[in-house]
């Protein structure tokens, strides 16, 4: 029964702190929180919550919901330095002959640490802090379930973060960090286009349902059940869009890259919303950076190329070469 559920998860929580990167004393006192009638009940409700399907959702096709492919899944995947200077060559990106949508082809620089002069310009408004991704191309794959253009949904699905050519990192211990955290969680993306307009999209992320990755933090699957998180298949589950709400905005130099929606005091029982302060930190501005395009889709560099070249020889690991994951 429900009480059994709950009863269950409570009596797990020692187990699931390897699966998490909450420190040992904030476990403790999550699960003391949560050990009352009150908490047990959230709980079973969180459970049966995690089976059912939105009633607005507007993502993928549910055949696509436990993409990608199980050969991208159950692959080894190895780091390496890749020529920067031949990037159309290894990576994965959209050419105008490919169904993608305009919007999307070629490849694109995340400017993250606002170095561009998009970014630098006082009327953007970045507010960013730098991870360790600077690089992205959403080509469509070949493999069963690969990258692609479904037109029912107006959504490029499903988009694995870890797959060779899709995602380019500093040549340094940042980039190596967030290659393997998204490999660890299979972090997959799911840009969907909100309108025939095709001016904004909607992000859906999806990672394993073991780590049920919040951003930077995995917090195991009880918690990630009790915070939102949605059955995705296949050992899989959606990332909730209330606390983590990423869009992206039609621009003449390629996309801005927002989030927002972090937090819904009005939604959110005020129990829960008191556990996620203790692991997610709370930022009081909208986040935003360029997502601009530096190579189009008939392979040409853009106005943009030297300004990623000249901020990449800033960085540790300098610009002659990035990291993207090949599988071994």
């Amino acid at each position: 029964g429900e009480a059994d559920v709950a009863e269950s998860a409570l009596l797990q929580h020692r187990t699931l702190r390897e699966s998490t990167d909450l420190e040992a004393d904030a476990m403790a006192e999550v699960w003391a929180m949560l050990d009352n009638d009150e908490g047990r009940a959230l709980l079973a409700e969180a459970e049966q919550r995690f089976r059912q399907v939105p009633d607005d959702w507007k993502g993928p096709m549910q055949a696509l919901w436990g993409g990608p492919s199980l050969p991208v899944v159950e692959a080894n995947y190895t780091i390496a330095k890749l020529p920067t200077a031949q990037m159309t060559e290894w990576m994965r990106w959209a050419k105008n002959d490919d169904k993608i949508p305009e919007g999307l082809r070629g490849i694109f620089w995340m400017d993250q640490a606002g170095a561009s002069s998009v970014a630098k310009d006082p009327s953007y408004g970045f507010n960013m802090h730098a991870t360790g991704e600077v690089l992205a191309a959403l080509g469509p794959d070949p493999e069963a379930y690969g990258l692609h253009y479904e037109e029912s949904t107006r959504c490029v699905t499903p988009m694995p973060f870890w797959e060779t050519g899709h995602w380019g990192c500093m040549n340094n211990k940042f980039g190596q960090k967030n290659l393997r955290f998204h490999t660890k969680i299979r972090n997959t993306l799911s840009l969907c286009f909100t309108d025939e307009s095709m001016q904004t999209i909607q992000i859906y992320q999806k990672s394993l349902t073991s780590f049920a990755a919040l951003g930077p933090v995995t917090l195991g699957p009880i918690l990630g059940k009790l915070l939102g998180f949605r059955d995705a298949g296949a050992g899989f589950s959606w990332t909730p869009i209330e606390f983590f709400n990423m869009t992206m905005e039609k621009t003449p130099w390629g996309w801005s890259r927002v989030t927002t929606g972090l937090w819904a005091p009005g939604k959110l029982n005020p129990l829960i919303l008191d556990i996620a302060k203790k692991f997610v930190d709370i930022p009081d501005k909208i986040l935003r950076y360029p997502f601009i395009q530096i190579v189009d889709g008939d392979g040409k560099k853009t106005q943009y190329y030297e300004e990623f070249i000249a901020y990449m020889d800033t960085v540790g690991g300098g610009s002659s070469h990035v990291l993207s994951n090949l599988r071994v």
